[in-house]
């Protein structure tokens, strides 16, 4: 099959405009042929007036993973118009049998709202999601206010997809709890980013001294470019909550276990104890490091990709899916609610 990439946008429609023109945009790309359609999910992602988007990484999730995504941002409260913006990528693969028909790979959806449209996002895109596969929500603003209608949301959307490393603790918090209330279940792109330094402290703690270190370690150091951006916090949460240290996100501590924050250009932790020092650092890979009171070094990596960013982040939650075990953790760590 072939690839090719359709391009469709309009400025200020109505919302009745646009859903009467949506069912003929790609057939007519198409010399009015009907795609089939390989999505295997809808990907929403909701963003405040000013918070800034990378519309290229977004765009790029659709050339590797077969998703309807709907970019849903409102214009400041001031815009006059009623109605949205709209602008679509779709990935169409054309088969070599002309026989058979063309098949919709995926699919990209920027609206850009305003006026009631907007006060009503959730009612519009409602019509935009397909009923018959997963549909999952990034939440890229800020919270909602206290009357936000959860309980719509969540007929259309089965998760919240959040990034724990973008949101304060307090943000983190409250939309966790507000989409749990809802029934809805939680995504972390930070946790995601943190699987590969996972597997490595798992493939490390065969080591029954490696274990008892990081099990009981005397001391903590985070090093971090900003003390506002922590490396991995719900990783961090996960450590914490599994190993009885009983700590929250740095700057952190309880009596017997310092944890000390400093400044450092390539983000780390530390945990020394008696046996021995065990670090993890992140530059171009993730590197565990081992270093015993007696004895030779050990170490353990993890090569990044050779594109981090957004797009990688986005197609590895994806890939990845609902994780039972980050469910856990923000019982446990988070929400305060064990099951």
């Amino acid at each position: 099959m072939s690839r090719r990439t359709i391009r469709w946008q309009k400025q200020h429609l109505s919302g009745p405009a646009f859903m009467t023109v949506w069912p003929e945009i790609i057939p007519q790309a198409l010399d009015g042929a009907v795609p089939m359609s390989a999505a295997v999910m809808t990907l929403g992602i909701y963003a405040d007036a000013d918070t800034p988007l990378d519309w290229h990484s977004i765009e790029q999730v659709t050339e590797q993973h077969p998703a309807r995504i709907l970019i849903i941002q409102r214009r400041e409260s001031s815009a006059s118009f009623d109605g949205l913006d709209v602008e679509l990528r779709a990935e169409v693969e054309q088969p070599d049998d002309s026989g058979r028909p063309p098949l919709l790979f995926s699919e990209c959806l920027a609206m850009t709202l305003s006026g009631k449209t907007a006060a009503y996002w959730i009612d519009w895109v409602q019509a935009l999601i397909r009923s018959n596969i997963p549909a999952y929500l990034w939440w890229a603003g800020s919270p909602p206010d206290d009357d936000f209608r959860w309980d719509l949301l969540s007929q259309s959307f089965q998760a919240l997809i959040l990034d724990s490393r973008k949101l304060s603790l307090g943000e983190w918090h409250q939309l966790a709890e507000s989409a749990s209330h809802a029934h809805m279940s939680i995504m972390d792109l930070d946790w995601a980013r943190g699987l590969p330094p996972r597997r490595l402290l798992a493939e490390a703690c065969d080591d029954p001294t490696v274990l008892s270190v990081l099990s009981q370690p005397h001391h903590i150091s985070v090093a971090s470019p900003s003390t506002d951006h922590l490396m991995l916090p719900s990783t961090w949460l996960w450590l914490s909550w599994r190993l009885g240290w009983d700590l929250g996100l740095p700057p952190c501590g309880r009596p017997g276990l310092a944890v000390e924050v400093t400044f450092g250009a390539t983000p780390s932790w530390t945990f020394d104890g008696p046996d021995g020092s065990l670090r993890l650092t992140a530059s171009d890979s993730w590197v565990l490091g081992w270093s015993p009171s007696v004895g030779g070094g050990l170490s353990w990596s993890h090569t990044l990709p050779e594109n981090p960013g957004l797009s990688r982040d986005l197609t590895d939650l994806l890939e990845i899916g609902l994780d039972p075990l980050y469910e856990q953790l923000l019982r446990q760590a988070v929400l305060g609610r064990s099951q």
